[in-house]
């Protein structure tokens, strides 16, 4: 009986090269153990594009507080990284499938041949190649939904910064006013509960004044607990520490966009704004992915060489061919959902459209009933300004009593807490309608995903 030669074949030896050089090496990552929070304004990524970095020494603008909230959000930064994920997926899709290496070793144990059987079959996934280029499209897509969608979590993000950086500024003042008023109060109560003390006034008098105290003091607790709440939620927004109170510019000023510009960019809204555009996108890669399933239907093909050397040492070559037979599935099923996941996508996307246009209106008759709400309180403010100065030239003339002075003293205040409400109310209105038809804010650039090498 004839011997085969000692030794690994060669034909294995490379074959096993080859599996080794393809398998991707891993190296562990660690969690961090610390919080990644800045503890100030200087230590947060304050560059600008074209221009020099925001300065850390001085109140931070409107427009600042967004850019730096874009840029140092954690939750962005988590965001962001499916972006990678999104990639990946991408060039995972491109990627030609492997081929299939089958072989069989069959041990001579008795009969008339003179050697061992050797069979060896090399095939490939013909059908996948038949929808390869419909599911790149598809992952390609949806990388870009991905990009979209992002941009669109930028613009909440930068509005939210911009809200609450509204909000802590007019409620400071709304505090200090406040604070005013309970001091006013706290004065009158300390006068009446004197009176009482000496007899000349009685506790009829006195409760009326320390209900007051007691009432304001204890929604001035509250303002001041909303207050720190607000600071602790743009702590978190920058990426700061929670105790960090980043100085803030009070001149606050968001412009008004007129009813005519409003209609125009409502127009514009499909082309523009991130939500839309992301699902857009996703509907292209929902369309993509739908022509894949239908392509799916082919019947599958492997197809490649076969070699076999039996026991009485013939040898053959020739191709070897699988095919299934499309009797009861014929990928029916997965069409089916494609198909009915395109058509939710659709319906999704006629309802954002809907309400993105209806909110823009609902928005500007909210603004024009504010801003008229506005004008009216700023009048009675100026009337109970005046009365306020009169009734303190009056008492000081001794004309009226102190009780007197001190109700419209109150009364001034509570009308400027009001205009400081609409305003607050006004400003936050126009950010909202400037996020919802992207007034001033970044645009969505999409870059297509880079296809992988088909070797």
């Amino acid at each position: 009986m004839n011997q085969r030669p000692a030794g690994l074949n060669p034909a294995i030896l490379l074959m096993a090269s080859v599996l080794l050089a393809a398998c991707a090496s891993e190296r562990a990552q660690p969690l961090p153990v610390r919080p990644g929070l800045a503890g100030s304004v200087a230590q947060l990524d304050r560059s600008r594009p074209d221009a020099a970095p925001i300065p850390a020494d001085r109140p931070l603008t409107l427009g600042e507080v967004g850019l730096l909230a874009a840029q140092n959000s954690p939750d962005l930064r988590a965001l962001r990284a499916q972006q990678g994920v999104a990639r990946a997926q991408v060039i995972q899709a491109g990627l030609l499938p492997d081929l299939t290496l089958s072989g069989s070793y069959n041990v001579l144990l008795a009969g008339p041949a003179v050697a061992n059987a050797i069979g060896a079959t090399l095939t490939g996934d013909i059908t996948s190649l038949i929808s390869l280029s419909a599911r790149r499209l598809a992952a390609s897509k949806l990388a870009q939904q991905v990009d979209a969608n992002t941009v669109w979590q930028e613009w909440q993000t930068i509005s939210r910064a911009q809200t609450l950086t509204i909000d802590l500024i007019e409620q400071g003042r709304l505090l200090h006013s406040l604070r005013q008023t309970l001091a006013i109060l706290q004065r009158r109560a300390a006068t009446s509960q004197r009176g009482v003390a000496q007899g000349n006034a009685t506790l009829q008098t006195l409760a009326p004044d320390i209900a007051a105290v007691t009432s304001l003091q204890t929604q001035l607790d509250a303002a001041v607990l909303a207050q720190d709440e607000r600071w602790q939620s743009l702590d978190a927004l920058l990426g700061l520490a929670p105790d960090i109170r980043p100085m803030l510019n009070t001149a606050v000023s968001v412009p008004a966009i007129s009813n005519a510009d409003a209609a125009a960019m409502v127009e514009s809204l499909p082309t523009r704004r991130p939500d839309l555009i992301a699902l857009q996108l996703g509907y292209a890669s929902q369309e993509a992915s739908l022509r894949a399933a239908v392509l799916g239907q082919f019947p599958a093909l492997m197809l490649g060489p076969n070699y076999g050397d039996d026991t009485s040492r013939v040898q053959s070559f020739g191709p070897s061919v699988s095919i299934g037979l499309p009797i009861f599935n014929r990928n029916r099923g997965a069409v089916a959902v494609q198909r009915a996941t395109r058509e939710q996508l659709r319906a999704e996307y006629e309802a954002r459209l809907a309400t993105a246009a209806a909110g823009a209106r609902a928005l500007l008759a909210n603004l024009a009933l504010q801003t008229g709400q506005l004008a009216a309180a700023k009048a009675g403010l100026a009337m109970a300004q005046r009365l306020a100065a009169d009734a303190e030239a009056a008492l000081r003339a001794g004309l009226i009593d102190e009780l007197s002075y001190v109700q419209l003293v109150v009364a001034r205040l509570e009308k400027e807490r009001q205009v400081i409400g609409l305003e607050q109310q006004v400003l936050d209105g126009r950010t909202a309608l400037a996020t919802l038809l992207g007034a001033g804010l970044p645009p969505v650039h999409l870059t297509v995903p880079k296809q992988p090498s088909l070797i």
